[in-house]
């Protein structure tokens, strides 16, 4: 508590509802010399930098999480090194100025990146939670704190990026209580993953046939698929994973081992009850057959 940051508001965020940090956590590891510190954000949005259509197709939400700064002590709790994600994510060594324990970082690009000096003075100290994310994904985090996707929710109506039935690539999106939300974990290797929900008996796929919205990491994912009407993920009688190639990359494989989550927001946007869970071992390969689990 004592080392996590002040984060200064970017300034042509103050007196604005828009890109608000939400809460913060840290994670701890340890390391050879001692203990390791990381602190990471949620801001509301990000005013530049990946779309709507995008995020939810590929994070399984539009907030704008941000792992911030991360501080090494020893085991009398001196600093050995500390870092912080600056412009164009690339981490840098943290040299500013402190409050106390708390160093002093300054929200400084449209996509929420910091650096330790900055003109603003309006300021935030979000106290951060412990959290491990063992086997799951970093939206959790706001699974834990359901208030956020109302916030998330009403940030995308004031900006005008809530559309009815709107088409991927325009940078809109449905309404987030209109859409099933797929946690796994995998492996997506050289290729990219999909994920699908079949309703009445089609299936909707998450990148919604454009290849820029396909999953390209490994770890424990979000997607987040729109369905028609009215249906939420009770309806939902199967998920289906899928590997894809990727331009200029050599195909291999690509693996499933854990389905954590499947739900819908409920009516007051907070994440309903999962349908289902899943655990295992599925290769996956471009071109080759597709998981398929049923709903039980």
């Amino acid at each position: 508590m004592s080392l996590a940051p002040f984060i200064h508001a970017r300034p042509d965020t103050v007196g604005k509802f828009t890109d608000i940090p939400l809460l913060m956590w840290y994670e701890i590891e340890p390391t050879d010399r001692g203990t390791r510190y990381r602190y990471s954000v949620i801001f509301s949005n990000e005013d530049g930098g990946t779309p709507a259509d995008r995020l939810m197709a590929t994070w399984g939400r539009t907030t704008d999480i941000e792992y911030l700064y991360s501080v090494e002590v020893d085991a009398n709790g001196s600093i050995l090194s500390e870092d912080m994600q600056g412009p164009d994510h690339e981490i840098l060594p943290f040299q500013g100025k402190r409050e106390g324990g708390h160093p002093l970082l300054w929200v400084s690009t449209e996509n929420n990146m910091v650096l330790d000096h900055g003109t603003t003075n309006v300021r935030y100290a979000p106290a951060p939670a412990l959290v491990n994310l063992d086997k799951v994904s970093r939206e959790t985090v706001m699974d834990a704190n359901p208030w956020t996707y109302e916030v998330m929710a009403k940030e995308l109506a004031r900006e005008g990026k809530i559309v009815a039935d709107a088409p991927p690539g325009r940078g809109t999106i449905p309404d987030v209580r209109r859409f099933v939300y797929v946690e796994a974990c995998g492996e997506a290797g050289t290729n990219a993953i999909t994920t699908s929900v079949n309703v009445d008996g089609a299936w909707h796929s998450s990148d919604r046939g454009v290849a820029e919205y396909r999953i390209v990491r490994d770890g424990c994912f979000r997607a987040a698929i729109p369905v028609p009407g009215s249906a939420t993920a009770r309806e939902v009688s199967a998920i289906r994973f899928q590997a894809h190639a990727r331009k200029d990359r050599a195909t291999g494989t690509s693996r499933i081992t854990r389905l954590n989550r499947v739900f819908s927001l409920d009516e007051r946007f907070a994440p309903g009850a999962s349908v289902m869970q899943w655990e295992g071992s599925a290769a996956l390969t471009p071109g080759g057959q597709p998981l398929d689990i049923p709903v039980r």
